[in-house]
């Protein structure tokens, strides 16, 4: 009877241990649905803020006379007014609980964040969606790591740094094209930014990096004499000399035969100095 008893005991454990181990995997299954739910909002909210900039600039080729202008900008204004709304919507139910200073970015928030922000500001090219938003996004994430809690490996945060410059570049870039205050000391913090990152240039320090993270040191820190441009006045001499400073860095290591050896597609045309200076406008 005592075997009996023990026997059943047993089963019992047995069917609370499935029972349990079933709750656990269906609320896994419960959090991934929810991550891939709302990694296809971060989607729409980019493809709806990218035909939003379609419809503000309509093609005045096909446009016929001032009426019909009228028209699409009216027909034009309506769409991206539901645009903006299913935006915004997006950021108060999905993003903001996210930022909150009482969230808890737990790994894979933080994983779902910086794929939020590879919509936002392209890592293989000059495409931006959304440059403030992605500010805020990085804002938040490094506000996290400065508190002890940073777990990438030191590759992972040089592709970080790379992107922070890119972003401070669309920032200078939009300052440049009106008088804002906020201009000198959003150049300044950039500049200090691809300063830090052109530290991984450093030999010993380059030839650990893996390629992905070598492309960003070299790429995104020999883009930095873009930071001195300015369309309201004309350079100051010391920023000419900044600026030719990057590309006599640039230069240096593009012929330097221990970064050939240590990343042999490093002199790709986007690296070569001749095509910086023409994407500057400096030449």
């Amino acid at each position: 009877m005592e075997d009996a008893a023990a026997g059943a005991m047993g089963m019992g454990a047995a069917v609370l241990y499935i029972l349990m181990d079933k709750r656990r995997l269906q609320g896994q299954g419960d959090a991934k649905m929810s991550q891939d739910n709302d990694l296809e909002m971060f989607r729409e909210y980019a493809e709806r803020t990218k035909e939003i900039r379609l419809l503000s600039t309509p093609n005045l080729d096909e446009i016929k006379d001032a009426d019909e202008y009228g028209h699409v900008l009216t027909e034009n204004f309506s769409k991206i007014g539901k645009l903006a709304s299913e935006n915004r919507r997006m950021i108060n139910d999905v993003l903001k609980p996210m930022l909150s200073p009482d969230a808890e970015l737990t790994d894979e928030v933080q994983s779902m964040l910086r794929l939020f922000d590879e919509l936002l500001v392209k890592a293989n090219s000059f495409e931006e969606v959304d440059v403030h938003l992605s500010e805020v996004i990085n804002g938040v994430l490094m506000n996290h790591e400065r508190n002890g809690d940073d777990s990438r490996d030191e590759n992972e945060k040089v592709i970080a740094m790379g992107r922070k410059v890119k972003r401070d570049y669309f920032f200078v870039s939009t300052l440049t094209r009106y008088n804002s205050l906020e201009l000198d000391e959003v150049r300044q913090k950039a500049i200090e930014n691809r300063n830090k990152l052109a530290s991984y240039l450093n030999r010993d320090i380059f030839c650990k990096l893996n390629d992905e993270a070598k492309a960003a040191a070299l790429q995104f820190s020999l883009m930095g004499a873009l930071f001195y441009q300015s369309n309201l006045y004309a350079m100051p001499d010391a920023w000419w000399l900044e600026a030719l400073s990057v590309f006599e860095q640039a230069e240096k290591i593009l012929n330097d035969p221990c970064y050939r050896e240590n990343y042999p597609d490093y002199d790709c045309p986007g690296f070569r100095t001749g095509e910086v200076y023409r994407f500057s406008g400096m030449q």
